[in-house]
């Protein structure tokens, strides 16, 4: 039986922060949570003394793009994906992300990684491995609706129950992400700088012509049928209109990943969808592309989720901030990165929370000198990562030379 203690903890549960707290674990759940401090340490059980940190449940990351970019890291330089997935793992672990739904993307691009074949077996070898993580491993199917030839793969892995998320994004220029041109220009431009001007103009000219096909609406129909079918749930992605939010939640859609104005945002969220912010907006300030700031939909009650999206470490920094920069309460900052995230995937019944019957999946946190360091991370109850902040400090570069000087 594993059991053991957390005590003389900061607690965030969804409502409140339980100072001094303690929590009791049982076989990978959370059996109790107390209030009172321990006057007396159970005989026979392993107890953990949590000084004073923050506790908070593990963070749900619904939308992580960074494992493109550890299968590719230069162009057609491709690593092994079982490589690929547990580096990135360990560094997901350091953030506090204890599942993760890495972002795929079902489209054909300028990378290696975004061919056919590629993704399939990213997917299926995803699956394969996941048994072996320490963390939570999913797959979000981000299918570009101009992509027809992705149609039937993401629909047989539907089937397959080998996607545990899609939603359904559209970089047309001219709309969506890139309502302005200029943008799309520029930014591809700087991410792919061997395509001069003519290459990115047919680039543009290309995806606005695909985007024109009859069929492109009865794929999203068909694809929404079958993934509500099999109770997979659906995101609409950089929504630019009230009118785009209300066609995707007709479809099934329950979330709004990326609004781009603040109105779509907080007509989304009358809708009843669950609305999606990039956390790298927050510690930011301000949009990747010059769209709505994530703050002001937080500030009307139109953001519901933090999602790392580009940097992995941004939900923690960005919970923080929330908490002392913008006056939320920590329990409604941590939410967005925990439950609200878990409810959105309708798997709040066992993650999100730490509640007693809930799997026990969470962080302990210290900060120093304004910053959240992870110090510990448990999933299923189990101790997977421990860092000793306070060794930190204690060498600094003199007695490392000093000691270099003992050595040789």
């Amino acid at each position: 039986m594993n059991s053991h203690m957390i005590f003389n903890v900061r607690i965030v549960t969804p409502a409140e922060v339980i100072e001094s707290g303690s929590v009791f674990v049982q076989d990978g759940l959370i059996m109790s949570v107390e209030r009172a401090k321990i006057k007396r340490i159970p005989k026979g059980l392993h107890c953990i003394d949590g000084q004073g940190k923050w506790l908070i449940p593990g963070i749900i990351d619904l939308h992580n793009d960074s494992i493109e970019r550890e299968i590719e890291p230069r162009p057609n330089a491709l690593i092994p994906l079982d490589i690929a997935l547990f580096s990135l793992e360990s560094r997901l672990l350091s953030h506090g992300i204890t599942s993760v739904y890495h972002s795929l993307a079902f489209m054909e691009g300028e990378t290696a990684v975004r061919t056919a074949p590629m993704v399939v077996a990213n997917v299926r070898e995803i699956n394969s491995l996941k048994q072996h993580g320490l963390i939570r491993h999913y797959v979000h199917a981000r299918y570009d609706i101009t992509e027809k030839g992705f149609y039937s793969i993401l629909t047989a892995m539907i089937e397959a129950e080998e996607v545990q998320l899609v939603s359904f994004m559209d970089h047309t220029p001219g709309q969506g992400q890139y309502q302005q041109i200029d943008v799309f220009r520029d930014y591809y431009g700087k991410k792919h700088p061997h395509l001069d001007a003519a290459a990115i103009n047919r680039l543009i000219e290309k995806r606005q012509a695909k985007a024109k096909g009859r069929d492109v609406v009865q794929l999203i129909d068909l694809i929404a049928e079958r993934a509500c079918r099999y109770n997979v749930p659906i995101a609409s992605h950089d929504d630019d209109s009230c009118e785009k939010v209300a066609s995707m939640r007709q479809r099934g859609v329950t979330i709004s990943e990326f609004p781009i104005n603040l109105e779509t945002a907080v007509f989304a969220a009358t809708e009843g969808m669950r609305v999606v912010v990039g956390a790298p907006n927050i510690i930011r300030g301000l949009s990747n592309s010059g769209n709505m700031k994530a703050i002001d939909a937080i500030n009307h009650n139109a953001a519901h989720i933090l999602c790392s999206d580009y940097i992995s470490s941004s939900i923690l920094h960005a919970v923080f901030q929330l908490h002392h920069r913008h006056g939320l309460g920590m329990p409604e900052a941590v939410n967005m990165a925990t439950i609200n995230p878990a409810k959105a995937v309708r798997v709040d019944h066992r993650l999100g929370s730490i509640e007693p019957g809930k799997v026990a999946d969470f962080i302990l946190i210290n900060e120093t000198a304004g910053i959240p360091f992870v110090d510990q991370v448990f999933v299923n109850g189990f101790e997977v990562l421990r860092k000793d902040r306070s060794y930190s400090g204690r060498i600094g570069v003199d007695s490392f030379k000093r000691q270099e000087r003992a050595c040789l």
